[in-house]
């Protein structure tokens, strides 16, 4: 703004928030003085410089409440109205009745001593030995079966990359496992090895 040909009353806005030079301060003050429109000019852009500075006020004001309410909103303890209470108790009885039945149930099956049950954690003091078996490759799966329920073992794994299977004696069955491999791999039409791991 420091056109020395600019008219006074377009400088007005600086002049009322204050940004102009002083020349370009003393040649509005002089215009104001000069003339009785000028100074109602100078009142308007004033009320207008107001307005807009309170507007903005107003907004940033309504905008931090607003953010101050929905905080307080979210903070205040959810109460649950009654008739949403009393509708939801049916099926608060019905999952209390469904934990006490599966309390029941599980008091029930589970065991008392560690030889009730068929599975035993890996950090159990006995661990019954596993046998390594490869069948014979021409071997049907009806001998495979056969040989299993004559000697009462159970498939536990496999086959591996190689055609190796893991048996196991059914439980319950106490075995001496050298003799068992030394039986089973009697049979050459469906064993090709076993061995005790």
């Amino acid at each position: 703004m420091t056109d020395n040909q600019t008219e006074p009353e377009l400088l007005l806005p600086w002049y009322v928030n204050g940004t102009l030079d002083d020349n370009e301060r003393r040649q509005v003050e002089a215009w104001l003085k000069s003339s009785k429109q000028a100074q109602k000019e100078l009142e308007l852009v004033q009320r207008i410089s107001d307005e807009l500075q309170e507007q903005a006020h107003r907004q940033q004001d309504s905008a931090g409440e607003l953010g101050w309410r929905r905080l307080q909103k979210q903070l205040e303890p959810v109460t649950l109205e009654r008739k949403t209470v009393l509708r939801l108790r049916p099926a608060m009885a019905a999952a209390v009745m469904l934990i006490c039945v599966q309390s029941v149930l599980l008091l029930y099956l589970w065991p008392s001593e560690q030889g009730d049950t068929d599975w035993q954690t890996l950090s159990a003091g006995h661990v019954q030995p596993v046998i390594q078996v490869i069948f014979q490759p021409q071997a049907t799966e009806q001998q495979i079966r056969t040989l299993l329920q004559t000697y009462h073992l159970q498939l536990i794994d496999g086959p591996s990359a190689v055609g190796l299977y893991h048996v196991k004696a059914m439980s319950g069955k106490t075995t001496d496992y050298n003799e068992l491999v030394r039986l089973i791999t009697g049979n050459k039409a469906v064993i090709r090895h076993a061995a005790v791991e």
